[in-house]
């Protein structure tokens, strides 16, 4: 077996790390099922005619985007970063996942990821209130787990929210609920969150533009001949009037706003046209962020670069600027990708690694 060497030489724990909080700013982070920069018109950095997510290409203009190339773009795509739960954690843990999470295995007491320190876990210790809230269930993947042992999040998805009356007991659309849905549930979350006096860190997970052809809601328009482009132009302008709505909140002034694509569409026949050059990459944009950074275009990174990154924006000072794999995009330390190429990496991450076996799947709390 071809061994790797990866974590010992390169990963840093980010229990050890010096963090210095300036202030506590709310984090709003919206992960974006399958959202990547090729709807784009290509002037601003994606491959359609139609620009099918004109507002959040706007969003991304206005705002930070940190790109592979000088327009709008975004992340290299890495092994075991390739699915929703497995690019959580890589955007909050900071590492690849890299383990089948098979049912006979993984039920939703099995413990995940025990050796890893998350953003939430050092938000939890600074005393925000966490919650992530989605459209279908969060035993999926093993996401309870992961929100629940790193962070204590309080999750709201099909099931608590059947539970608590807010969704009735026989609904059932697509994946469980829409994302129209999910930005309701998240004003009225979001305004009762706001009225503690801890900060809050509030994660949304969309599913309308789920593969293969998402999930055609009573926003929709039907512009296109293609349900999917349909459905992508109906996230783009529900995601827009979402921050739309929370640039009017008393509490937004404090607050950074982190949208993520989760990964790459599998919709394989949706990208049949692409010019063979062309780098798809996940959309990325950080709204009213703390800081500025020094060189946000033409970067190599990875997704689990946004583990310091997403703290940084916060106003974060992270000493050595470095977080399990990833660098904090802001300032001008190099990433690894930058350092060693995209190839190297990505043949790393994907041979044996004793240490992600052994200290960061399963780590002994007593060792």
């Amino acid at each position: 077996v071809r061994t790797s060497k990866l974590y010992e030489e390169h990963y840093v724990d980010p229990q050890n790390v010096e963090l210095e909080f300036k202030e506590k700013r709310n984090l709003i982070h919206i992960y974006l099922e399958s959202v990547e920069n090729t709807y784009l018109s290509k002037e601003d950095g994606g491959q359609e005619e139609n620009n099918y997510i004109k507002e959040l290409g706007e969003l991304a203009k206005e705002n930070i985007n940190f790109s592979h190339s000088n327009k709008i773009g975004g992340s290299y795509t890495i092994e075991g970063t390739q699915w929703t739960i497995a690019s959580m954690v890589a955007q909050e843990a900071g590492i690849p996942l890299l383990f089948p999470l098979s049912k006979d295995k993984y039920n939703e007491n099995s413990s995940f990821l025990s050796g890893c320190y998350t953003l939430g876990e050092i938000l939890e210790k600074q005393g925000y209130q966490n919650r992530i809230l989605m459209g279908s269930d969060a035993n999926f993947g093993c996401t309870s787990n992961f929100y629940k042992q790193h962070g204590n999040f309080k999750i709201e998805d099909t099931t608590s929210l059947k539970k608590e009356g807010r969704l009735p007991q026989d609904y059932h659309v697509f994946w469980g609920f829409e994302d129209k849905k999910v930005f309701e549930f998240a004003k009225e979350d979001l305004t009762e969150m706001a009225k503690s006096n801890q900060p809050f860190c509030m994660e949304l997970v969309t599913i309308d533009t789920h593969t293969p052809d998402g999930y055609i809601c009573d926003e929709c328009k039907h512009e296109y001949d293609s349900q999917y482009a349909n459905v992508i132009s109906c996230q783009s302008r529900q995601v827009e009037a979402f921050v739309r709505w929370c640039q009017k909140q008393e509490w937004y002034e404090n607050t950074t706003i982190v949208i993520t694509g989760d990964h790459k569409s599998m919709s394989e026949k949706f990208f049949k046209h692409l010019d063979k050059n062309y780098l798809r990459t996940p959309y990325n944009c950080f709204i009213n962020s703390a800081i500025e950074p020094l060189q946000p275009k033409n970067r190599k990174f990875a997704i689990f670069d946004f583990y310091p990154t997403i703290l940084a924006s916060l106003g974060v000072k992270i000493k050595g600027e470095h977080l399990g794999l990833g660098t904090n995009l802001f300032s001008d330390e190099k990433t690894l990708l930058e350092k060693y190429g995209v190839k190297k990496i990505n043949s790393e991450v994907a041979k044996y690694s004793q240490f992600y076996r052994k200290i960061l799947i399963n780590k002994q709390k007593n060792v």
